[in-house]
């Protein structure tokens, strides 16, 4: 009965272990924000030319000036207000072109068709479940794009107002990048604020689920045969 109750709790333990690193972790680029800090943690803010995006395996541009405008953080260059990634801290409605609302995250592509880009780099590797959405309440004429390690897992010609959703289970080792773009669309940048949201969860791996399932399994038979 012991050997049966210590291989159980073994069990268990290995189980609980194998996820520990990520167990109940949700990566949000919104939660996490810093609008004193690019890179922060995992996420980056910045830019890429249309031309390096389209021929991929670029190179991220990180924004390195952070402003206040109409009390929305504005991640930009130093020369210019566009390409920007935006962010609204307040519990009010705030506007850049379009309608950014409370708590919430917009990307501005360029004049010249630059790619505002949020990047996140992942921190160890596994199956990610990746869970979000391109939106706005206003008229933006854009593209947008998941991209995992500078190719593309999802595109879209996005005309708001409306979403564009998207749910992709994607493999990657620790120090891969997935990068969420948007792009002007063809016709011009004015109007161009979109919002974006997504949320980044480890999946866990089948084998650390069989080894919980069958540590609870030797537990409820040890109690089983306590109470015979």
């Amino acid at each position: 009965m012991k050997r049966l109750a210590a291989t159980a709790l073994a069990l268990l333990a290995m189980g609980l272990f194998a996820q520990a690193p990520a167990v109940g972790t949700v990566w949000d680029p919104a939660v996490e924000f810093s609008a004193t800090d690019n890179p922060n943690g995992v996420w980056a803010y910045g830019w890429v030319s249309y031309e390096d995006f389209v021929a991929g395996g670029y190179t991220l541009t990180l924004f390195d000036t952070i402003r206040v405008w109409d009390e929305l953080n504005h991640w930009g260059v130093e020369a210019g207000t566009e390409p920007a990634v935006l962010y609204n801290p307040t519990e009010d409605v705030h506007w850049f072109g379009n309608a950014v609302p409370p708590h919430t995250l917009a990307l501005h592509p360029g004049g010249s068709d630059e790619r505002a880009i949020i990047r996140w780099t992942a921190p160890e590797s596994g199956l990610f479940s990746i869970v979000g959405n391109f939106f706005s309440d206003g008229d933006p004429t854009v593209d947008v794009h998941v991209m995992l390690n500078g190719t593309s897992i999802f595109d879209s010609d996005f005309f708001g107002p409306g979403s564009d959703p998207f749910d992709l289970p994607v493999a990657v080792a620790a120090g891969d990048t997935l990068d969420y773009a948007v792009g002007f669309g063809g016709n011009g940048h004015n109007g161009d604020a979109t919002c974006f949201s997504v949320q980044i969860e480890l999946v866990p791996e089948p084998g650390s689920m069989l080894a919980v399932g069958g540590g609870l399994l030797g537990l409820l038979g040890l109690v089983a045969r306590r109470r015979r």
